[in-house]
């Protein structure tokens, strides 16, 4: 998971609204997560199943919940 954090890190846009720069941000008392503004869906895309609830979509492997209703586009495809 440290990926994760050091991506968004990397990502983060200064100045932003949500995460002050940081990349991340505490949403609750216990949990944090990558910030939706400064996300640049570099990590690539995975597809949800029927066990998410919307099968067939497709989540930013970053963490920032993005989810694509059709195919991620060409330049952000799925990593193997």
């Amino acid at each position: 998971m440290s990926d994760v954090w050091e991506n968004a890190r990397r990502n983060a846009k200064p100045g932003c609204p949500m995460c002050n720069g940081t990349g991340t941000y505490m949403y609750d008392h216990n949990h944090g997560t990558v910030c939706k503004r400064c996300c640049q869906h570099n990590m690539g895309w995975w597809q949800l199943t029927e066990a998410y609830g919307d099968a067939g979509k497709w989540c930013c492997k970053a963490g920032c919940g993005a989810i694509r209703a059709d195919q991620p586009p060409k330049e952000e495809a799925t990593k193997p």
